[in-house]
């Protein structure tokens, strides 16, 4: 789903205590969104991802921590060799503060968009910062908040190289853009990943 608003580096910012902040900002009539990205020759095959964060405190802004194919849908139905979209958190308030999301997409055999996910309370979340995290294996992907496990799924393994991806966005999804309160922002403490040495 296409934002509502154009990305500005002027909403990526340091906080000088090592943090990043993600900003959504309005300017008269315009909206500004942020988006931060790892290269495309720094890709991410399998592991464990996790983020600490503190996510957006208006309405309409979502919050994310996610992973997408860079060819994602080239080939239609094979989510496995196309890679997919993978949500390790997704925060918005449209229908309570307290939900969090993950979900799995990728595009189907006739070229459209489908999705797998779990919709989950998560009282603490605004109460400070967290950890969202998925494992992700040849054969599953796992996601966690604070540790706890809270979705597991199998559907549409990606089984090549993914990009990380944080944002702050207005969508539709999200809900109703023109009832936020700007600007708005997250806070990214930090980004680890694990994998295996694969030549050990």
């Amino acid at each position: 789903m296409r934002p509502f608003g154009k990305p500005i580096k002027e909403n990526v910012v340091l906080n000088g205590k090592g943090q990043l902040i993600l900003k959504i900002t309005k300017k008269d009539s315009a909206y500004f969104i942020s988006q931060i990205a790892t290269k495309l020759n720094n890709l991410f095959q399998y592991g464990y991802f996790e983020c600490r964060l503190r996510v957006g405190q208006s309405y309409a802004p979502s919050t994310a921590f996610w992973m997408k194919s860079p060819i994602y849908g080239r080939f239609p139905g094979e989510p496995a060799r196309s890679g997919t979209e993978v949500d390790i958190l997704e925060y918005r308030r449209k229908h309570r503060s307290d939900q969090l999301v993950n979900t799995v997409h990728w595009v189907d055999k006739k070229g459209e968009h489908t999705q797998k996910s779990k919709e989950y309370i998560f009282k603490p979340v605004e109460d400070g910062f967290h950890t969202y995290s998925l494992e992700w294996t040849p054969k599953s992907y796992t996601f966690y908040v604070d540790g706890e496990q809270k979705w597991k799924t199998r559907k549409a393994v990606a089984q090549i190289a993914q990009q990380l991806i944080l944002s702050v966005e207005l969508t539709e999804w999200s809900g109703d853009h023109k009832r936020g309160t700007y600007p708005d922002s997250a806070i990214y403490d930090y980004v680890r990943v694990w994998q295996k040495n694969r030549g050990l």
